[in-house]
């Protein structure tokens, strides 16, 4: 068996870039059994099966007059993030070609160069 191969023969450990070799076999999860079944018991026992008891010391916090007021916009802030998601971020690209026409170009080139002697 190569060093850097898999022990049953599928995927790669290591490779050198670019190659086709994969760390983890194609098709397969890196994390299968998701966050360990004792992660979340403790967690939906310290903030409620649905997070609400989250929401409610949040509100607490808000509500509290010693509480500042920076951290009640950073309440607000994810508070708001949580119920209509982030917001998107468009970035804008002025002046020469557009990001598309430049993919396209260098991918055209790409195949031109795989494909002469």
């Amino acid at each position: 068996m190569a060093p850097d191969s898999h022990p049953d023969g599928e995927g790669a450990a290591l490779g050198p870039p670019g190659s086709r070799r994969h760390l983890f076999r194609p098709g397969q999860s890196g994390n299968p059994g998701g966050r360990p079944k004792s992660e979340r018991t403790l967690l939906a026992r310290m903030y409620g099966a649905d997070g609400s008891r989250v929401f409610k010391r949040l509100e607490e916090l808000r509500n509290d007059p010693q509480t500042s007021r920076r951290l009640k916009a950073q309440i607000d802030f994810f508070v708001v993030e949580r119920m209509f998601g982030k917001a998107p971020q468009v970035v804008g690209v002025e002046g020469g070609p557009s990001l598309v026409s430049l993919l396209a170009e260098v991918t055209s080139k790409t195949v031109l160069e795989k494909t002469e002697p």
